[in-house]
């Protein structure tokens, strides 16, 4: 083609100005770029810019609904009052009016007197959790800033987490309540005090107290979670209050008090789904599960041994290689060692936890993956004594086969303090069958696992049938 069958160059065909590399067409109307390195570079660096921009707008929508507030002086707070409370299966909800949270601090700060018929309730269910009554506010320094909220709050406190301590467990605690409020709110009423749960849609900013924030620390398991949660929950504005925790060398953090004319607070720490919800749960995971999981025809007395590899305390099997031994003799598959932590994409997690008929794994918080299983497995969860049972009360919820073993011996560097709890407990053990129970101190023991009382509980979940291959 010759250069005069092109249109003049650096315009197009009514005389204006191109850009550098733009697409000009040829008197025969076939297209021609001049200078298409530079057209290139400025796609490489328009299609850069929006995804900057795309993910700016994700991010002013998932994380930062700014609530609206006023700065007001501490002698401006009224008395707190407590409307009441609600209560949906174990779960209670309170309601009440002017009272605050400081950052990430214990304690509800309040204006005595307190007023209500619910406050001696709510006083006596927070006491020494992080929601406990018993702050003043008359103890506030004047200094200090005051944010009022006026829109109707629901205050989701996550148990003494901080802006990077990422805890699935609790994390799931605090959003399973607001999925079964969003359900019930509009359709259930509360036959014992014949009063209507809160309404969700009536809520209109939801403020995190003690919870990491999914989004500022990229923690994809908390992104995916709260998405399917707020698929259920009408808008509203977020607030995160947790901060960098208390004893750490940047926690210069400027104290605020965070006061509300009308919040909601609810007394759970442990259930992730209320039992009335769990089928309403599995199908609200369905337009989010990712094509990781295993169908039955794959599957067949496959066994997996789970081991943390990150984390202040891993609870290592101390002998692992015995225990892989032991489960080898109950499976034609090779026992798998699988390990996760908070940076793995959630498809990977949810794999792991659908990939196995029977998984043996330590106390910890990943076991909230369980969430995510597609049908019914056994875990078992292996650990010296137990100082909850919150997983199994979960697992079991969810239709998990779910094995709380106990009895195992701790490892040589569980510290002292651990290792007397456990001894007494031993002591005072009442029988083969009963679980052995202790204080929280042993929960972060490496675990020796005692291979005869694994083997009882494989050679009781597992038959011919199925050890044999599939056809």
């Amino acid at each position: 083609m010759r250069r005069k069958d092109l249109l003049r160059p650096g315009e197009d065909e009514n005389g204006h100005k191109l850009w550098p590399g733009k697409i000009l067409r040829s008197r025969e109307g076939r297209a021609v770029c001049r200078r298409p390195w530079l057209f290139l570079l400025f796609s490489a660096l328009s299609l850069g810019l929006l995804s900057m921009v795309c993910q700016h707008a994700f991010s002013r929508n998932e994380v930062d609904k700014v609530a609206r507030w006023r700065r007001i002086d501490i002698k401006e707070l009224k008395s707190s009052r407590f409307e009441s409370y609600y209560r949906v299966d174990d779960l209670r909800v309170f309601h009440a009016h002017d009272i605050c949270v400081r950052n990430n601090n214990d304690g509800l700060f309040v204006r005595p007197p307190l007023q209500g018929f619910a406050a001696r309730e709510a006083a006596e269910r927070f006491k020494n959790t992080p929601l406990s009554l018993e702050q003043n506010v008359k103890a506030i320094d004047e200094t200090t800033e005051i944010r009022y909220f006026d829109d109707p709050t629901y205050i989701v406190n996550c148990w003494r987490r901080w802006e990077t301590d990422t805890n699935p467990a609790h994390w799931m605690m605090k959003l399973g309540v607001l999925f079964s409020l969003s359900l019930r709110s509009l359709n259930y009423r509360d036959r014992a005090n014949n009063e209507a749960v809160p309404r969700m849609d009536q809520i209109l900013h939801i403020f995190f107290h003690q919870c990491a924030n999914p989004f500022h620390n990229k923690w994809e398991w908390g992104q995916y979670v709260w998405r399917i949660i707020s698929s259920s929950l009408p808008p509203a504005s977020l607030t995160w209050a947790a901060g960098d925790s208390p004893g750490r060398s940047n926690a210069t953090q400027k104290p605020v008090l965070y006061c509300f004319k009308s919040c909601f607070f609810d007394h759970n720490y442990g259930i992730w789904i209320q039992e009335g919800d769990i089928q309403q749960w599995q199908k609200a995971l369905e337009p989010f599960s990712p094509e990781a999981q295993i169908s039955q025809s794959e599957r067949c007395c496959r066994i997996g041994i789970f081991q943390r590899k990150t984390g202040q305390s891993l609870r290592s099997f101390t002998n692992l290689n015995d225990l892989r031994l032991l489960a080898q003799k109950y499976s034609p598959y090779p026992i798998e060692i699988v390990s996760i932590d908070e940076s793995e994409p959630v498809s990977k997690q949810i794999m792991i936890f659908n990939s196995f008929d029977i998984l043996m794994s330590p106390h910890g918080s990943h076991l909230a993956n369980l969430l995510f299983t597609s049908r019914k497995i056994t875990l078992i969860e292996i650990i010296s004594c137990a100082a909850d049972e919150v997983f199994k009360q979960n697992g079991e919820l969810l239709g998990v086969d779910y094995i709380l073993s106990t009895g195992h011996g701790t490892g040589a560097s569980c510290p002292e303090a651990a290792k007397r709890s456990y001894l007494q407990a031993v002591s005072h053990h009442r029988g083969n069958d009963d679980i052995l129970r202790c204080d929280i101190s042993t929960k972060n023991c490496d675990v020796h696992v005692n291979l005869s009382v694994i083997e009882s509980i494989l050679a009781s979940k597992t038959t011919p049938e199925l050890n044999r291959r599939p056809m």
